[in-house]
């Protein structure tokens, strides 16, 4: 796998060196040479937002594996291995075959400019889904919506996922701005599913939708339990349950419910929906839980689920965060608790010091230890119950470690 890593790590990262794509024409152009491999991928779902987008992603990609689908599964970020972004059926995509994908885009690249790393990734899929000739395709978007190499594709149909504040300083500083980034994906006559929580925005996904005639869905829910063996919504007069840790699943499952629907799935079948990353138990005794919320409404989902489910535990939570989150809403966010914590940073640019962090933390009245290296985090563990957030990339160095996230297919938590 090193040389398939090295030549992706040779490109322009802007996921940890912060930054964004100011244009699809490169990416565009690149395709084309490639004979336009994103506009032949049909049975398209497109999933953007700005909470529950990667849920969405992985609990649709299940209920239609369990309708019987083979089922092309694009997500960002990893947590241990770029194979993990690309699946059929929540296999990871082999090592042999992204090499392959990656050396021929490369090969072309060189005639027409630079291409980033999320860029060759989703030719990769793209290429990938259509030689394998899956079912359904579902792509989760990055950062945004409009500029997004995702938006490249012809979609069937468009799932906007809860809109919040999240890297202002690129979508904007109101939610409208940052909607209407996210909904200019919409670009057909096609469903557009949404959720009753988007209520703040919806003039903005409406507008959009009318310009080219497509249909806006809202899904309306109401949780029914949640409890720590899943969650139990009503959509639409029906129970729908799937075996997902968190309260804050239920409006991610009703949206990838809605999805089925329109889609015209029969009997939509949620069991081993499992989303890596998200509320993740990689043990009980005592509790190691790994969830890669990394803004404000994520890390307060976070504690809110934490406190109901494990209203006795007392946690060590340990926290990395990018220097482009809202920084003191979130340390505010785990100061109102009994928690203890642990702060620490992630070796990449965008990671916020622990300096910073450590005086952020005081000045709410918390007074967080330093932990340095990943084996000073395991070595945590010894202490007792134990939450790591704050960065997919912190997740993903913890999970490598311990070796507990293989590339042969994602399993659900013990």
């Amino acid at each position: 796998m090193g040389g398939v890593i090295a030549k992706l790590n040779s490109l322009i990262d802007y996921e940890k060196r912060g930054g964004y794509t100011k244009s699809l024409e490169p990416f565009l152009n690149l395709l084309e040479i490639l004979g336009n491999p994103h506009l032949k991928l049909k049975n398209v779902i497109h999933i953007v937002g700005t909470k529950g987008k990667g849920s969405v992603s992985h609990i649709v990609s299940r209920g239609l594996i369990n309708a019987g689908y083979r089922v092309g599964l694009f997500t960002s970020p990893h947590l241990v291995s770029p194979l993990e972004r690309i699946k059929v059926n929540e296999i990871p995509i082999s090592e042999g075959d992204l090499g392959k994908y990656v050396e021929k885009i490369l090969s072309v690249e060189k005639r027409k400019g630079f291409q980033t790393y999320f860029e060759i990734l989703t030719a990769s899929a793209i290429m990938y889904f259509l030689d394998v000739k899956t079912d359904f395709n579902v792509f989760e978007a990055g950062l945004g919506g409009r500029l997004d190499a995702t938006n490249v594709l012809n979609q069937d149909l468009v799932v906007i996922t809860r809109i919040d504040y999240d890297h202002m300083h690129i979508l904007g500083n109101t939610l409208e701005d940052i909607c209407r980034e996210k909904a200019a994906v919409i670009k057909g006559k096609i469903p557009v599913i949404t959720t009753k929580n988007n209520i703040p925005v919806m003039h903005v996904i409406e507008e959009r939708a009318r310009e080219f005639g497509a249909e806006v869905i809202i899904a309306d829910w109401e949780l029914v339990n949640a409890d720590r063996y899943g969650i139990v919504v009503k959509v639409d007069g029906e129970y729908i349950s799937a075996p997902l840790l968190g309260e804050f699943q239920a409006e991610n499952l009703a949206l990838a419910y809605k999805t089925l629907k329109v889609l015209g799935i029969e009997k939509i079948d949620f069991s081993k929906a499992f989303v890596p990353g998200r509320l993740h138990v990689i043990s009980r005794n005592p509790y190691i839980i790994l969830d890669g919320a990394h803004n404000v409404i994520s890390i307060s989902s976070l504690i809110q689920s934490l406190r109901k489910l494990f209203p006795e535990v007392k946690f060590n939570l340990v926290i990395s965060l990018s220097s482009d989150k809202e920084i003191e809403k979130i340390i505010k966010t785990i100061a109102d608790t009994d928690y203890n914590l642990y702060i620490t940073r992630y070796p990449f640019p965008r990671a916020k010091d622990v300096e910073s962090l450590f005086k952020t933390a005081y000045k709410f009245g918390k007074v967080p230890k330093i932990l340095i290296s990943i084996p000073d985090i395991i070595s945590l563990f010894n202490e007792g119950d134990t939450v790591i957030t704050g960065s997919f990339y912190l997740l993903g160095d913890v999970m490598s470690y311990l070796k507990i996230l293989p590339l042969d297919g994602v399993k659900p938590h013990p």
